[in-house]
C-alpha cells in the first residue's frame, strides 16, 4: 500500500494509507492541517487565559471595564462590551474568525459539586 504521508502528533507516528481514501470526498493532507490549525488554536487560546489571569486583579479596579466582557488578543484588550454577544460579533467582523478570548471582568467564581463517594 501506498503511503501518502506521515506525521508525528502526541508522540506517535500515524501513516495515511492512500488506497483507504480514494473512494472519498477526503484529502488526509486538510484533515492533518485542519487538526494542526485546531491544536495552534486551543494553545492561542491558553496563552491568553493565562495572560487575563494574571491581569484579573488589576482590570477588576479599572471603573470602565468592571463588569463588562472584554475580547482579548495577543495579551491585549482590544474591545470591550457589556453584551457578551454584541462584542463577539464586532470582534469577528473587525478582526476575522481568529482565535480570540473573551472574559468579564468580574471576580472568579468557586463552584465546589458535592458527589456522592463510593467505599470500595
Amino acid at each position: 500500500m501506498a503511503s501518502i504521508t506521515e506525521y508525528q502528533s502526541n508522540n506517535s507516528i500515524t501513516s495515511l494509507d492512500e488506497s483507504y481514501y480514494r473512494d472519498f470526498d477526503f484529502d488526509p493532507k486538510l484533515e492533518i492541517e485542519s487538526e494542526l490549525q485546531h491544536q495552534e488554536n486551543i494553545l492561542k487560546i491558553r496563552f491568553e487565559k493565562q495572560s487575563f489571569a494574571k491581569k484579573r486583579q488589576e482590570l477588576m479596579k479599572d471603573p470602565d471595564l468592571k463588569g463588562k466582557f472584554v475580547a482579548v488578543i495577543d495579551g491585549t484588550i482590544i474591545d470591550s462590551d457589556t453584551d457578551e454577544l454584541a462584542l463577539t460579533k464586532r470582534v469577528y467582523e473587525k478582526h476575522g474568525y481568529i482565535p480570540v478570548l473573551i472574559e468579564k471582568i468580574a471576580e472568579e467564581k468557586v463552584v465546589t459539586i458535592y458527589s456522592p463517594s463510593i467505599e470500595i
